[in-house]
């Protein structure tokens, strides 16, 4: 967890119960913004994610690369989210592949939440994932 998230917390302590601490965690850790620019076209599908990774719902989505033709169906685990580049993704676990995959959220052409719950492990970083992963340069010089 943050410093940040720490300092905000504890200040919460003061004026909240344990239950909307713990919906405030949960809403707030898997999510990390690299950048500050956003395409507000997106917001449905955001808004979807956001509510999956929050509250553990496996969605099932439309999604397609810039080299496909046709959206392939999936569903996924999202884990968490990354604003890079003016993009978000989602890091999620894809269960057509069977491993962790990045989804870049502009090309998502739907989004369902399914009836699936999954278990996210709390060691888990969507922004570790998304540098060693996709960024390897930049991974390595952040250690």
């Amino acid at each position: 967890m943050s410093e940040a998230l720490d300092n905000a917390t504890s200040k919460l302590k003061m004026y909240s119960n344990q239950d909307q601490e713990n919906t405030l965690r949960r809403h707030l850790a898997g999510f990390n913004v690299i950048n500050r620019m956003g395409d507000p076209s997106i917001q449905p599908i955001l808004a979807e994610l956001e509510q999956a990774v929050a509250n553990d719902w496996s969605v099932e989505i439309d999604y397609r690369r810039s080299r496909d033709e046709q959206p392939k169906n999936r569903v996924i685990d999202p884990y968490g989210m990354v604003y890079w580049n003016n993009k978000w993704y989602t890091i999620a676990f894809c269960h057509l592949r069977n491993e962790f995959r990045s989804f870049r959220a502009d090309r998502i052409l739907r989004i369902k939440l399914t009836p699936i719950r999954f278990k996210r492990s709390q060691a888990f970083s969507a922004r570790e994932f998304f540098l060693q992963n996709l960024l390897p340069d930049v991974g390595e010089k952040r250690g």
